[in-house]
């Protein structure tokens, strides 16, 4: 069950089934909830970039006429699609990362492939070059009258898919719940630097991240609808970096 809607789901690992029994509870994002029942509406398209193994992209195939899911790392992607077989959905699963151009990606998982941070701000772990598409790419394939939406949570790439997201953002009017993930940027910056250049980079790159989003539309964070000012950053991209979601929701073309 995921915020009132029934799902069956494969739990052959207990961390699977920690996760999935977590999220019954309503303990997971549930603010992501809350925006796909906004936006994930009859005669949509929900993309849902870092899928994982399905939990946005099976609750908005409740609501959205199509739901993408881009998945690249092989555990999860298996897991996502024996979750799409089990519940016969309308879910397109997709084994790709998104980027600023089409090719390849090279990823890593530090603790194994199949949990939720497969990463290209690490190099420890499996390794993986991940094909890749554009958010140019998936513009072209939608119909225009089609209304979008997209989850996007890439453990630490939106700091390099910022201004393609908010380009998508603008070109389609498409709401965006995207997770923004400090931390891990942190450990890769203090691998080049001492830590205070390290922390100082890693709040300024968040600080450019959402001033590149905000120019496509308004941006608040996920859990309080209000937008992030700079104490907030102080502490989520430089006090004590952790992940954070934020929505951002387009403005109306003049």
């Amino acid at each position: 069950m995921l915020d009132g809607e029934r799902f069956e789901v494969a739990c052959e690992r207990a961390r699977l089934e920690r996760f999935w029994r977590r999220a019954e509870k309503g303990l997971w994002e549930a603010d992501l909830f809350k925006f796909i029942r906004r936006h994930a509406a009859p005669g949509s398209v929900f993309l849902d970039v870092g899928a994982w193994i399905g939990p946005a992209s099976l609750f908005a195939s409740r609501f959205a006429d199509r739901v993408i899911a881009f998945e690249p790392d092989p555990a999860a992607a298996d897991a996502l699609e024996r979750n799409i077989a089990l519940n016969a959905t309308n879910i397109d699963a997709r084994r790709v990362a998104i980027d600023i151009r089409s090719g390849s990606l090279l990823l890593h998982a530090a603790d194994g492939f199949g949990g939720s941070e497969t990463s290209a701000l690490t190099r420890k772990g499996e390794g993986l070059a991940a094909d890749t598409l554009t958010l140019d790419d998936l513009a072209a394939e939608i119909p225009d009258h089609m209304a979008v939406a997209l989850k996007v949570d890439v453990e630490g790439h939106e700091y390099q898919l910022g201004r393609a997201l908010a380009a998508f953002v603008k070109k389609r009017q498409a709401p965006l719940h995207l997770s923004v993930h400090p931390a891990l940027l942190d450990r890769f910056n203090a691998a080049q630097y001492a830590p205070p250049r390290a922390r100082l980079a890693t709040f300024a790159a968040t600080r450019r991240l959402l001033a590149v989003l905000s120019e496509a539309g308004d941006v608040v964070l996920a859990s309080s609808d209000a937008a992030p000012g700079f104490l907030d950053l102080l502490w989520l991209a430089g006090l004590r970096p952790r992940e954070f979601s934020v929505v951002v929701t387009p403005r109306a073309p003049h």
